[in-house]
């Protein structure tokens, strides 16, 4: 019954989304997404680690959303019982997204995915791949100015390039140093021991 109450409130949200935008003046993320999504992602598209927070799309679009894990892993993690987390039509890798075909989608949703692959490049490639020529792709990154990670050095459009061409294990150490120092308080190692840099 859950599920059933929660499909039908996707549905409506679009339309009680409309009537009190006015209201919102742009202070939630999730609204200000979904204000690009009213203009953006009409037809049949997919969202990729929707979890508790899926985009609110047109009415009469059809979104799949796209997990590498089923919805029961997310609830079973420490505080997720009582979530309403959605059920995924597709379990896949959200970068790779192998068992989808080319040009599948009209549009393909991806909030607060992309900071968290190995490769970025890559994942940008393969969501281009998934959508049909004169799509969307909506992306939402977090800012860190309001997350915690004010502190951490932006990064480099180099160490990108250096994910992609050397493979991800290749900054992994990086990534970690990065987390331990900025967000933990770890002492810092070397900056020159650093291989592809921030």
């Amino acid at each position: 019954m859950k599920q059933y109450a929660r499909k039908i409130a996707l549905k409506a949200e679009p339309l009680v989304f409309k009537a009190i935008s006015p209201l919102l003046e742009g202070r939630k993320a999730r609204h200000t997404r979904s204000f690009s999504a009213q203009k953006y992602c009409k037809g049949y598209g997919a969202e990729t680690g929707a979890l508790m927070q899926p985009i609110l799309v047109p009415a009469g679009s059809k979104t799949r959303y796209i997990d590498a894990m089923p919805s029961s892993y997310w609830r079973g993690l420490p505080g997720n019982e009582n979530v309403d987390i959605v059920d995924p039509d597709i379990i896949d890798d959200g970068a790779t997204l192998i068992s989808v075909a080319d040009g599948t989608f009209d549009y393909l949703i991806a909030a607060h995915v992309l900071e968290h692959v190995d490769d970025a490049i890559a994942a940008l490639k393969t969501w281009v791949r998934v959508v049909k020529p004169g799509g969307h792709i909506l992306i939402a990154v977090p800012d860190k100015r309001f997350c915690g990670e004010q502190d951490r050095p932006t990064t480099s459009v180099p160490h990108f390039i250096c994910d992609h061409e050397e493979g991800p294990q290749f900054s992994a150490e990086e990534h970690y140093c990065d987390f331990g120092t900025h967000l933990k308080g770890y002492s810092a190692r070397s900056a020159d021991r650093c291989s592809c840099g921030p």
